[in-house]
């Protein structure tokens, strides 16, 4: 069986179920057992379509992901709190018609709450922090999915940079060179994907942060729309910036994901239709656009006018004239006539400022008001809470900020109406060095970088609208990629065309040196 032949068995009701039936449960087991390369190629979807088939049981497609986070998290540093007997007895006690992911091994950020891990927010004011005893709503239906969580993945502090080199955590290596960097700050995340420990891994992204590290790591991410999973844990700056997902190697994992975990209409506090679960499908193309061709938006310049590299320039190329060939119309847009050429990455940055001055406050109602920051806290952190207290009212100051915000994805949504979709860089480089973004850097050469690679993704975490990175081929070993967004609500339409240039370019074709077997290599 196919992965679209697959897809086909998992596509009927899935908005309104609480888990995704993928049918009638196990056939006759048929233990043919699965090899190494054989799982290196294989998605979640494919491992789920093996588990309930009866090739392999959810025991064997964990000890697999476990026999590679111990074969190359040494190295990788992705895995930062590991869990291989708890969930080897999850796998041994699963149901057969316990939903679609039923056995797919799976790991989740450490920025969220899992009873029985260790939740230290990448910081060392949390080392000795373990996760909540109950779920929370998004969490639970992750569990619900038959994902089976073997640990949590590596991230910077607080998800405050786009490189996950926390002085708690370690820095976080890039699987295709490990001089540079992951990305973040679903540093982990990305990481474990591209080192093919566990075919799809959840992440998060307040500014960047599952696309930022998809496009380091060469696999796919989608940020998907405002208010489109149920309450998070994690407290909001005023501004709901931030929201769950899942780093993948194959479109269809995320959209299985997506439709597994959000909300499922209006008493599910839905504010935009369901997705479910989107397959490629020509007839959903065709009333995206006149006859399945979109009008795709194209602009190279981001945030301040930053302009990306010759080596992700042609990345974005390539995906235009990939999306050309598709039969989709591609028009160039002066920066001047984008969304990026509103002032809004000051203001921005101010946003995240109060909520490190958020954990500075946390800090000293933990260890008092003479405690020593810079044990607890790491510079960066501390100089973002140091602009946030050097405005003479902070209060009033975010007020303003968050109504400018406001305006400004309000004009972005508006902007986007014009088109289906919008082409630009994910970032203005392919991953770089680590320690270029290191959070014990000075605070004007922290600002410079970090506002300079990040110039593309913020915008659509301020706007709330949904963006994914998109595998665009390789320079000089490393990942390229690029950024499509759509308007609010509109992740179908993104999954519709990712699924066309999943096929048009061959995503998954090379692995990593690090990870390739001996044959292989």
């Amino acid at each position: 069986m196919n992965r679209r032949q697959f897809l086909s068995l998992t596509g009927a009701g899935l908005g309104s179920a609480a888990f995704l039936p993928i049918g009638c449960g196990p056939s006759t087991p048929q233990p043919d057992g699965l090899t190494l390369d054989e799982y290196l190629r294989s998605d979640a979807t494919d491992l789920a379509q093996m588990i309930h088939s009866g090739r392999i049981s959810p025991v064997e497609a964990v000890q697999l992901a476990i026999t590679q986070i111990e074969k190359h998290n040494g190295a990788v540093n992705a895995v930062v709190d590991f869990h291989p007997e708890a969930a080897l007895e999850r796998a041994a006690g699963m149901k057969p018609e316990m939903a679609a992911l039923w056995g797919v091994p799976t790991l989740l950020k450490d920025l969220v709450s899992y009873p029985g891990m260790k939740f230290t927010r990448g910081s060392r004011l949390f080392a000795d922090a373990m996760g909540n005893e109950e779920m929370n709503p998004y969490v639970q239906r992750i569990h619900e999915s038959g994902l089976i969580v073997l640990g949590k993945t590596n991230t910077p502090e607080f998800g405050l940079l786009g490189t996950g080199e926390s002085l708690q955590l370690g820095p976080c290596r890039n699987p295709w060179n490990l001089e540079r960097t992951a990305g973040g700050s679903s540093s982990g995340a990305g990481a474990a994907l591209a080192s093919r420990m566990v075919p799809l891994a959840q992440g998060s992204d307040g500014g960047g942060s599952i696309r930022i590290p998809a496009a380091m790591c060469g696999v796919f991410g989608l940020k998907p729309t405002r208010g489109r999973f149920p309450d998070q844990e994690t407290p909001q700056r005023g501004l709901d910036i931030s929201i769950r997902g899942f780093l993948s190697r194959s479109v269809r994992d995320t959209a299985i994901t997506l439709a597994a975990t959000e909300r499922r209409g209006i008493n599910d506090g839905a504010r935009y239709p369901t997705v479910g679960m989107v397959q490629p499908d020509p007839n959903k193309m065709r009333e995206k656009g006149e006859n399945g061709k979109l009008k795709i938006a194209l602009s190279f310049g981001g945030s301040r006018n930053h302009q990306p590299s010759d080596a992700v320039r042609a990345g974005v190329i390539k995906v235009a004239d990939t999306l050309i060939e598709l039969g989709h119309t591609v028009l160039e847009v002066p920066f001047e006539d984008t969304p990026y050429s509103i002032p809004m990455l000051d203001e921005f940055l101010i946003l995240w400022a109060s909520g490190a001055s958020g954990v500075v406050d946390l800090t000293r109602e933990m260890h008092g008001d003479k405690a020593a920051l810079e044990d607890y806290l790491e510079p960066w952190t501390l100089q973002l809470d140091e602009l946030f207290r050097s405005y003479d009212n902070p209060g009033k100051q975010l007020e303003d900020v968050i109504k400018s915000l406001r305006k400004s994805g309000n004009a972005t949504s508006l902007w986007m109406e014009d088109w289906d979709a919008w082409l630009t860089p994910v970032c203005s480089d392919i991953a770089p060095p680590i320690g270029y973004m290191a959070p014990t850097l000075d605070y004007d050469t922290q600002f410079e970088r970090t506002t300079m690679f990040a110039a593309f993704t913020p915008i659509h975490n301020v706007a709330g609208t949904p963006a994914m990175s998109i595998p665009a081929g390789f320079h000089e070993g490393l990942p390229q990629a690029a950024q499509l967004s759509a308007g609010l609500g509109k992740e179908d339409t993104l999954l519709l065309l990712a699924y066309q240039l999943e096929d048009a370019l061959n995503w998954n074709e090379p692995l990593p040196d690090l990870i390739k077997p001996p044959t292989a290599a």
